[in-house]
């Protein structure tokens, strides 16, 4: 994982109060994970950097992201089992885990969602599959705030 002064802030960029939703990103290669961060930073992201699948399991177990993508080869523990781990956290059940593979045939997208994945894409992830994935969430966040709202109507 980044240092704390590094995490979730990239210095020479501006920031908002508001962020538009908490994204984690998991990837033993830091520059492929900084990468992603910060066109979704400047984006208006709040994104936290992991490059440990122990870690990411912690983290994310803790600060319950909108979304995390993770990297299906990983050492130690693979993005797989990381995703079958963070599913029986009962906060972790509406968190967005997308899969992030070289690979995108029928086998690997089966142990994706079987693994709890929700998606799977593959890298590096072009601005139309991005935005794609932002749209969902943005549509999950909402459901999210409405089920709140008429929860605490009731």
């Amino acid at each position: 994982m980044t240092s704390d002064s590094d995490i979730g802030r990239h210095p020479s960029l501006p920031t908002s109060e508001i962020s538009k939703g908490k994204i984690v990103v998991v990837d033993d290669f830091p520059g492929v994970a900084e990468s992603l961060a910060f066109r979704l930073r400047i984006q208006g992201y709040e994104v936290y950097n992991i490059v440990s699948s122990t870690e990411a399991i912690a983290f994310i177990g803790k600060e319950v992201p909108d979304l995390a993508l993770i990297d299906v080869c990983m050492p130690i523990i693979d993005g797989y089992e990381v995703a079958r781990r963070l599913r029986q956290i009962g906060s972790c059940s509406d968190v967005m885990l997308v899969a992030i593979s070289g690979w995108l045939d029928t086998a690997t997208v089966a142990s994706a969602i079987s693994s709890g994945f929700d998606l799977q894409v593959t890298k590096p992830i072009d601005g139309k599959c991005m935005d794609g994935i932002l749209q969902e969430l943005a549509i999950r966040m909402q459901r999210r705030g409405d089920n709140c709202t008429q929860a605490s109507n009731s």
